[in-house]
């Protein structure tokens, strides 16, 4: 299945807390989690919709252990952060760094600085 990077912000922060807690979480833990620390007023139903969501996209796992369901991500925040960064640049600039750093720079040189430190990058 490919992953598909674009997630709302609602699923971003279900994804962002999933990667701090390192493990496999059941949707109560979910639930649990936004509604008190979070102050979220989600049903079960909204939940649900969020998670299947994120499963659609690639972006989460669930295991079965008897009656219920643990989700973690398919993939690191490291992983996501990269494929996120190549699915931009492939969409906007036609794959080309290039173009990206003219559309960033306004179209403009770069200063000695700026050159510099992009070439540091690049060469890493």
């Amino acid at each position: 299945m490919k992953i598909k990077y674009h997630v709302s912000e609602t699923e971003m922060e279900i994804l962002q807390w999933l990667w701090d807690e390192k493990r496999k979480i059941t949707s109560r833990e979910i639930m649990d989690h936004f509604n008190g620390s979070q102050g979220k007023t989600w049903t079960k139903q909204t939940l649900n919709t969020f998670l299947t969501r994120l499963l659609k996209k690639g972006m989460l796992e669930t295991e079965s252990r008897g009656n219920k369901y643990l989700y973690f991500p398919t993939l690191s925040r490291k992983d996501y952060e990269k494929g996120k960064a190549r699915e931009l640049l492939d969409s906007m600039y036609l794959g080309s760094i290039r173009n990206f750093i003219a559309a960033l720079s306004g179209g403009g040189k770069l200063n000695k600085e700026e050159s510099m430190e992009l070439r540091d990058l690049l060469d890493k």
